[in-house]
Order: C-alpha cells, then structure tokens, then sequence
C-alpha cells in the first residue's frame, strides 16, 4: 500500500461526492496519521455506498423493457456502469483492510506513550500531593490534653465528630501517604483508634504506632501492613485545620448518665425490654435507649454537614419544642418526613454518581488524573457523612418509636 493507491481509487471516484475524502485520506496517509486516514477512508467508502448502493444491488435485466429496439444496448450500458462502480467498492475494500492494519499498530503506539505518560503524570501527582501535604500533617503536638480526655471518654461516632472538629481526612492508598511522626485514625473491631507513627528514620522495616490517648503502643507493624489499613479504608491521615475550634471537652455527653434517664420528662423503662431494630448495631441500640436532647444535637449536625436535608433546622425545633414536652408521635412525623426527603436526595446522588462513573469510564467526560482523584476522594468524604447521617435519622427515628410505645404502654398500665 502507498499513496498512488489512493490516487487510483480517487480517479474511479472523480466527479462524485466521495472522491475529496479520498484525497484526505490520502493527505494523512502520507503525514503517517494512521488512525485518521482509516476513518476518512472509510467514510468516504459509506457516503458511496449510501448513494450507489441501489444501482450496485439491482438487477439489470428487470430494468430495461425487453421489446424495446435497443433493449440489448441498454442492458450493457447498465452492466458497464454497475461493473464500474463493484470496481470501486473493490477498490475500498483492497484498501482499507491494509490501512486498517497501519491504523491498528499506531493505536497500539499510543496506547503505550499514553500508559507512559499517565505513569509520569500518576507520580508527578502524587510528589506533588505528597509535598502539599507535609506543611499540613497534623502533629502528636497538635493535640491539646482536653481533646485527648474527651477522645477517651467519647464513644465512637462522638469520636469521629471530636476528630473532624479539629482535623480533617485524607486517604491513604499509596506509599506516598505514609509519613513519619504524623497522626492517623484507625478503624478496628468497630473502634476508632486515635495513633501517631514513629521519625520517618523509623519506619523502614517494622515499627510501632502509639496511642495518642494513654500512650499505650500497637503491635508493630511493616510498611506494607501499615499501607493496608488505608487502601481497605481502615485507616486515614489527619491534616490540621486552623480553621476549626478545639472542642471543649464537657460537651461530649456522659453515656452513663444518659442510660440512667431514658428520656427527660422522667418517663423510663425500668425493665430495659424495650425492642430495638435489628438493622441498627449495639452501639446504635444503645443510644436508642439512651435517647435525649444531645441525640438530635448529633443529627442536626449530620444533616447540615451532607447538605441532602432542606430544612434541616426542623430538627432543632422538633428537639426543643416536641421531643422535650413528650409529644413523640408528632416528633416522628417531622423527622420521617426529613428522612423521606433526605433518603430520595441520596438516591439522586448516588444515580448520578453512577452516571458519572460510567461516562468517565466510556470517555465521554474527559478528566485528568489529579482531577479524578480529587472527586474520588470528594465523593468518598460526602459519602460518609451521608451515612452518618442516615445511621443517625436511623437512631432518633428508632428511639421515637420505642418511646411511643413505652408512652402508649404506660397509658394502658395506668
């Protein structure tokens, strides 16, 4: 194959509609444009067909009147035309196959200097995300001693308010996210443990992480071991956040105290029989019980934080105005009505993620690397609080109900 081929097949086709794509294609031939004269090619291969295709499949004999005087005339007139043009489609297909070929091994070529460059460009992003993050690791230092109390005397999803308070998360998939004398949180057997990692000197083969709290050592780790905990998102780095207050340790409520009073107005449930949904785990079951004026506290920050909840500030209202004066039917009514709308919210969101994912996948959105990476990890962070705030609309919606049915049994007892 070579360009007078083209110049053939583009004297068959002078005079017709597909004759100057042929000369482009010829024209990125020369220029090695593989992929691009393929697709020239083959259009101009279409626009003949499209518009010869019916003298090319008709029968030639059916369309000349046999009793007319020059009947035989015509009948060759036509062979030689439709002769002409199976030339030119043979023409086409003799062609586009070897260009075909030409065309293949350059997409190979580029898939190969694409895969390079996104390489380059994968580890250029994460020196570059690396070298961001190391003015902003959060430091044992960066922990005053009232965090540290109330961290200890939190339990887990307090916990994780206390730490996002103060700090907020990054994502530990690479090596690159791995620092020495930084702190991390770690999520084990259903509890959140607040550590710091030995000098970077330190962590070559095995080392130990300590407790931000008591101090108290982990087992020690390998590097590849430590990295695991954050790819099966087990684990995340702390970055400062200037911009947040240091929460006071006596807002974080006193779980004992809060079982020994079920609910404000003195009402109780002295044999502790009350039922608890199966879906909702112990800890979660054991803030049912323990429902009070801090449990919704929780849920309005957790609305206003995935920002799915309109009218978020109903919670406040329900809290101060219904819940406390033990009207918990129509307390239940208004947080349902937030999660119904809350829970059609982030089905939207989710579908649309959906959609987003699998455009990205099919390239009809193009986006960088570090562009991707970043909405990965956008995604994830709302992600999460989306569902905290469903365990939490989950929660209040749960102990609602037991308290309604605590209050109705109360009634018919009396």
């Amino acid at each position: 194959m070579n360009a007078d081929d083209f110049q053939e097949l583009y004297k068959l086709l002078r005079g017709s509609k597909s004759a100057m794509p042929v000369l482009d294609a010829k024209a990125l031939y020369q220029e090695r444009k593989m992929v691009a004269a393929t697709e020239k090619l083959a259009y101009a291969r279409e626009t003949f067909l499209e518009s010869r295709s019916r003298l090319i499949k008709q029968d030639v004999e059916k369309q000349v009147d046999k009793k007319a005087k020059d009947a035989d005339r015509q009948i060759k007139k036509l062979k030689r035309k439709q002769e002409k043009l199976l030339d030119v489609v043979k023409a086409f297909d003799e062609l586009l196959p070897q260009l075909e070929k030409s065309a293949e091994r350059e997409r190979q070529r580029n898939e190969k200097k694409e895969a390079a460059a996104n390489v380059v460009t994968e580890v250029q992003t994460r020196k570059e995300r690396r070298d961001q993050l190391i003015g902003k690791l959060a430091r044992r230092c960066d922990v005053p001693d009232e965090f540290a109390l109330a961290f200890s005397k939190a339990d887990d999803d307090q916990r994780l308010d206390l730490i996002w308070d103060l700090f907020r998360f990054e994502e530990v998939k690479t090596e690159e996210d791995v620092f020495g004398e930084s702190l991390y949180l770690i999520r084990a057997d259903q509890q959140s443990y607040l550590v710091y990692t030995p000098s970077e000197d330190q962590m070559t083969s095995s080392f130990v992480v300590t407790s931000v709290v008591d101090d108290r050592p982990f087992k020690p780790f390998s590097p590849q071991e430590f990295l695991e905990l954050g790819t099966r998102s087990k684990m995340v780095l702390l970055i400062r956040n200037p911009d947040r207050k240091v929460p006071d340790h006596r807002e974080v409520p006193d779980r004992g105290l809060a079982e020994e009073a079920l609910v404000p107005d003195g009402n109780s449930n002295p044999d502790g029989k009350a039922e608890v949904h199966p879906d909702l785990d112990a800890d979660e079951a054991t803030q049912v019980r323990a429902m009070d004026m801090g449990t919704f506290s929780q849920l309005l920050t957790s609305a206003q934080r995935c920002g799915l909840v309109p009218g978020a500030d109903q919670i406040g209202h329900v809290r101060d105005r219904e819940f406390k004066k033990g009207h918990y039917d129509l307390a239940f009514q208004t947080i349902d009505s937030l999660f119904t709308r809350f829970s059609a919210a982030a089905s939207q969101r989710a579908q649309r993620l959906t959609r987003e994912d699998a455009e990205i996948s099919s390239g009809r959105i193009k986006i960088s690397p570090k562009d991707l990476q970043a909405k990965r990890s956008r995604d994830r962070t709302e992600g999460q609080e989306i569902e905290r705030a469903k365990r939490r609309f989950q929660v209040v919606l749960e102990g609602l109900r037991v308290l309604m049915n605590t209050k109705a049994s109360d009634s018919k007892a009396t």
